[in-house]
């Protein structure tokens, strides 16, 4: 069924139009329309996302200054949706302005190319070269002038558009010579040397008006204006040039969206996303899939963001049943392909902000890419080409990759790297023939895909090292989520399969760094660190114990700008008894100091006063505009780093010391044995699973019970890139629900004989997500067993329900277990220690063992209850927002106050979130200023915690944040080591490897200590040297480490060599007929490794168990 959405209005022409030629412009329709004027058919257009021009001059004569009916019926698809794959929604109608203009009937300028050329930065001169076509019948009484007014540029009181009302003429009234008339077409020339221009580029974007005036006898008949950035593209030397410099992209792949009105996105919603693009330093944007509205172009340029306009090319789908490339092998196709690219082209060549011409996105590689290729060169030399389909063949003068790993793009900085054919089913190129190296800029990287965005780090420090590496565009910006209402009339935003739909994506639209209002995702704030201009480094003399002596180095990476017009202060702070001793610098400007790479030195003298052994203490330097820009405030922070001061490292130890005698009574209750100290102090052990569930001192109660909770801890709820593997290609996030997804139990997601194949064999065979392997190892619903309790005098004498006794030391509390779960192989081994003292004071360790057989897990930690009213949060450590320990470069450690309510991150498919990485101290506390402080026992170590209103269960069972279930207390997640978010795709095993919890023994120790004041909280308890308290970590034995590597080795390589050897079959013999059946290829291909899969026709059990 082809839907059909027809559409009516009334519109005038004004009667000063009449004698003029009429144009109805339709800038954006999806997918194809015919259109109506007074009744009268004026033509049919395709193509979503560029302009319909009909010339309805006949149609509306006679009819000036009255009502006419306009009339539109928009089909949802067309044989030209086969070339709109695009990931997102695919919502029909018009959804671009629709307006008209006229025209002088005889004669008219009808199109004019503006191009720079010969630039030249150092005596700052440029070539304007002008081609303007005329349509009408042309006369010796015409002329043509061009004048030239600037520079301007946005200031911080005209942000919505550029004032040229001071603007200098530069030239005024040039003639411009006629090349050639015929057949009502006039082409006209020019060219100009220009003198002392200002140059145009995303950190300076200085632009120029263009006047075009058309006269017939000194009468002026038609005019155009232009914005012209005086600008230079080339590719030299492995790199891309602007202005004959190096630039480093910075960038973000950007989908036109907005939660209220789809696929319409206003001036403001325009103006909101360049602003917020430009403050977390932004420097590009890629178009993805489409060319966007023309006026998005417009504010690029004068904001200054690079552009990558990318064609409305993509047929992705077609992989599914088939060769992705069968279109662009298709010389029937030849001319629909060409369409897009022209049209584009012609629309958006003289915007300065465009650099670079993309052929479409994954639409595989064919003959009709190289068309589409050799029109745009000929028609426009000035701007390389980008097609990451194409690999390195000649089609793309960039090396584009779409979400390499570190390694692989390493591996592209040499040139049979950049050559290298590809085979993967889904994406077949051949062997580039380039002599030379080509740039790297990655199209798509670090898939923002919920909770993720982690391990930025190891791509920039490898751009910043290898020249040709020049950036990328990370995957994307915005969440795509509609509003819409639940049966209770609650808002929310929806992703694909909420609206009943039985083809959609799930959630794999909700992947941008910015949800559907433009709040940030803690995310962000990594990438604004990372995307920073300017490099800051230290080091460090020390004089004696107050005084510091601060070497700092800034290394300009701004590619073209000064530092001058930035301000520079720093700041240092340290805490001690619950008080914060600090210092700061003003605000001084930056020097003059040079782009790509020019450094500025400064000393900086820090007298650190009454500072005691034992606290970190930290210096910040900020970086800041020096004035109000019209995409940020004065103050706005571009740039900062934080460094630990070299104070001295010794710390306040607490050595076990004589106490006062206590009382300590171990009662039984009928589910619960609780220790007793004195009156004050009661702690619950739950006697069926050893669980912690009970604290209470001086009648306030801070820990209680809930299910689950009080144990030790190995599972989170599964974070989207958690479920990376060819379980998240079959399934996506919603094999947890398949009846809600809209598909049968046991569906694919993606349909298609290949695809069945393939994925049936690697899930198999345990090439699946991490998320995969917990819940085939039972991780989410292990439980208790073998739960053995013990109490000890601080003699390690065993203490038996119902015995009063006296100590001078603490009461402790042994709890051992096992983690298991049922009908699983799975089994952790599990102790804790509780030490009770007379004040409520207590020190838990906690120990595990996760054998060998087990993959990675999410945590090693435990869970707490505490009563509802614990919900205020202060820690120290990094902040303010969520952090993980990949993704905490863009957080400063410091002291933090928020609430439990506000660390909930309300990502559109609810998963872990919330965390705080690399904290010292925590604690949460009443409104009165009661509560509980958690903190490490040894000096130095830090934890990971969390603090929600639900459980992880909870929120993995939700499909939207407000389906998140609240309950009456607060559950606190306490963790020595957590798992990363990871972040290069959300489709693979991306989380990085040095930061995986892996099977082996760990034992950490955390100090919990009643509180009575916020004030108290801040006051760390003395630390201890006792090394039994200490974190450790310790693999298994080297010889089953190296056994369970080779199994699952082993498992994967029978995963994944039918499918490369069928990949080199269909490659090598050519097979590219349409809808040919995979299976068959398949099993053809499996014919070849027989022997290898009888010989290893057993799977590794913790794979499958």
């Amino acid at each position: 069924m082809n839907h059909v959405g027809s559409y009516q209005t009334t519109m005038r022409v004004p009667k000063e139009w009449e004698g003029r030629r009429i144009f109805l412009i339709f800038e954006g329709v999806s997918s194809a329309f015919y259109c109506w004027v007074g009744g009268e058919p004026v033509g049919y257009s395709q193509d979503s996302r560029l302009p319909a021009e009909f010339d309805i001059t006949e149609h509306v004569a006679g009819k000036y200054g009255e009502e006419i009916f306009l009339s539109v019926r928009v089909m949802r698809f067309c044989d030209g949706s086969y070339l709109e794959d695009q990931d997102m929604w695919w919502l029909s109608g018009i959804h671009r302005e629709v307006f008209l203009y006229s025209k002088p009937k005889d004669l008219y300028i009808s199109d004019y190319t503006v191009r720079t050329e010969d630039v030249n930065p150092v005596e700052k001169t440029a070539v304007l070269k002008l081609t303007v076509e005329l349509e009408g019948d042309f006369r010796k009484e015409h002329e043509l002038y061009a004048t030239l007014y600037g520079p301007s540029q946005l200031t911080a009181d005209t942000p919505d558009g550029i004032v040229c009302k001071d603007a200098k003429r530069v030239f005024e009234k040039l003639r411009i010579p006629i090349k050639k008339s015929e057949k009502r077409k006039t082409v006209a020339s020019f060219e100009q040397v220009v003198k002392g221009c200002k140059l145009w580029n995303a950190e300076d974007p200085w632009l120029y008006t263009l006047v075009l005036s058309l006269y017939e006898d000194d009468v002026s008949l038609d005019c155009e204006c232009a914005r012209v950035g005086f600008r230079e593209i080339k590719i030299r030397g492995g790199q891309l040039l602007v202005n004959e410099m190096p630039i480093e992209i910075r960038g973000v792949n950007r989908h036109e969206h907005d939660d209220k009105t789809g696929k319409y996105t206003s001036l403001s919603s325009m103006l909101l996303d360049i602003q917020l693009m430009k403050q977390l330093n932004m420097n590009a944007v890629r178009t993805c899939h489409y060319p966007n509205r023309n006026l998005w172009y417009s504010l690029c340029d004068a904001y200054g963001v690079y552009v990558c306009d990318e064609a409305n090319l993509e047929t992705h789908g077609l992989a599914m049943n088939g060769p992705e490339e069968r279109l662009a092998e298709d010389p029937s196709w030849e001319g629909a392909y060409l369409e897009r690219m022209v049209r584009m082209v012609e629309r958006d060549k003289n915007h300065s902000s465009v650099i670079m011409w993309s052929l479409g996105n994954e639409a595989g590689y064919g003959k009709n890419h190289d068309s589409m290729a050799s029109w745009t060169r000929t028609r426009d030399p000035t701007r390389p080409l980008h097609y990451e389909s194409c690999g390195g063949a000649s089609a793309t003068d960039i090396i584009c990759p779409m979400y390499p790993s570190p390694e692989k793009l390493l591996r592209l900085t040499k040139l049979e790297g950049q050559n290298a054919r590809n085979i993967e089913i889904g994406k077949k190129w051949p062997q580039g023939t380039a002599k030379e190296l080509r740039p790297v800029i990655m199209c798509e990287y670090a898939h923002a895909m919920g909770n993720s965005t982690g391990n930025l780090d190891e791509y920039w420090e490898l751009i910043r090292k290898e020249r040709v590496l020049q950036g990328g565009f990370i995957w994307d910006w915005v969440d795509q989520g509609l509003v819409t209402k639940d049966d209770e009339g609650r808002e929310y935003w929806a992703y694909g399969g909420d609206f009943g739909e039985s083809i959609h994506d799930a959630q794999f639209n909700i992947n941008g760094l910015v949800f559907p209002d433009r709040s940030f995702h803690p995310g962000c704030w990594e990438v604004k660190k990372w995307y920073q201009p300017v490099e800051i480094k230290a080091s460090f003399d020390v004089h004696d114990l107050n005084r510091i002596i601060v070497h700092l180095n800034f290394r300009n990476r701004h590619d073209f700008l000064s530092l001058d017009e930035l301000g520079l202060c720093w700041d240092w702070f340290f805490e001690i008894e619950g008080a914060r001793v600090s210092g700061c610098s003003k605000v001084t400007q930056f020097p003059a100091v040079k782009a790509q790479g020019g450094q500025y030195k400064q000393t900086v003298e820090v007298h650190i006063e009454d500072y005691r052994h034992g606290q970190e203490a930290f210096l910040t330097v900020h970086i800041k505009t020096g004035r109000k820009e019209s995409w940020a405030p004065a103050g706005h922070v571009v740039a900062w780093e934080q460094f630990s001061l070299p104070v001295r490292s010794e710390v306040t130890i607490e050595e076990p010391k004589a106490a006062e005698q206590s009382s300590f009574l171990v009662q039984e209750h009928a589910e619960m044995f609780e220790v007793v100290g004195g009156e004050q102090v009661k702690v619950g052990f739950c006697k069926k699973t050893g669980a912690f569930v009970k604290l209470e001192v001086n009648g306030k109660v801070l820990i209680t019970k809930e299910e689950r909770i009080g144990l030790m801890s190995f599972w989170r709820a599964h974070t989207d890139n958690d479920n990376g593997g060819s379980d998240t290609i079959r399934y996506g996030r919603f094999q947890q629900w398949p009846a809600e997804s809209g598909m049968p139990e046991g569906s694919f997601r993606i349909h298609g004989t290949t695809f069945d194949a393939i994925l049936s064999w690697m899930d198999f065979w345990g090439d699946i997500s991490f998320g995969k392997m917990w819940d085939k190892c039972g991780l989410k619903d292990v439980t208790p067993q073998g739960v053995e309790l013990g109490f000890f005098d601080d003699e390690g004498k065993m203490i038996q329900p119902g015995t009063v006794w006296t100590s001078r030391g603490h009461v402790t509390a042994r709890i051992q277990y096992r983690m298991e779960a049922e009908g699983k192989r799975t089994s952790i081994r599990c102790e804790t220690l509780v030490e009770v003292a007379r004040n409520g004071e207590l020190v838990i360790k906690n120990d595990c063992y996760i054998p060998h057989y087990l993959p990675p897990v999410s945590r090693v930690g435990m869970h707490l209850a505490l009563p509802e009213k614990f919900k205020n949060v202060i820690y120290f450590g990094h902040g303010p927002h969520e952090t993980y320990v990949d993704r905490k470069a863009g957080s400063a450690i410091s002291r933090y106050e928020t609430q439990v309510d506000d660390m909930f991150v309300p990502y559109l498919f609810p998963t872990e979130n919330g965390g705080r990485a690399g904290v010292r101290w925590m604690a949460l506390h009443d409104d009165n200023g009661n509560g509980l402080l958690i903190s490490p026992v040894i000096a130095r170590e830090t934890f990971h915690f969390s603090a929600h209103r639900f459980t992880p269960w909870d929120i993995h069972s939700a499909r939207h944040p407000h389906e998140v279930p609240r309950r009456d207390k607060i559950i606190l997640s306490l963790d020595c080591r957590h798992m990363p978010c990871g972040g290069n795709d959300s489709w693979s095993r991306c989380h990085s490897e040095q930061y995986l919890v892996k099977p082996g023994r760990y034992s950490y120790s955390l100090r919990m200590k009643p509180i009575t004041s916020v004030a108290e909280a801040k006051r760390l308890a003395p630390f201890t040297s006792r090394s039994d308290l200490a974190f450790h970590y310790s693999p298994p034995p080297v010889w089953r480490r190296v056994l369970t590597s080779m199994k699952h080795s082993m498992s994967l390589t029978i995963a994944k060599t039918p499918v490369s050897i069928a990949e080199r079959f269909i490659f090598l013999l050519g097979i590219k007929v349409a809808g040919m059946s995979m299976s068959k290829i398949l099993a053809t291909s499996l014919l070849f490794i027989v022997s290898f899969n009888i010989f290893s026709m057993y799977r590794v059990r913790s794979l499958r168990e």
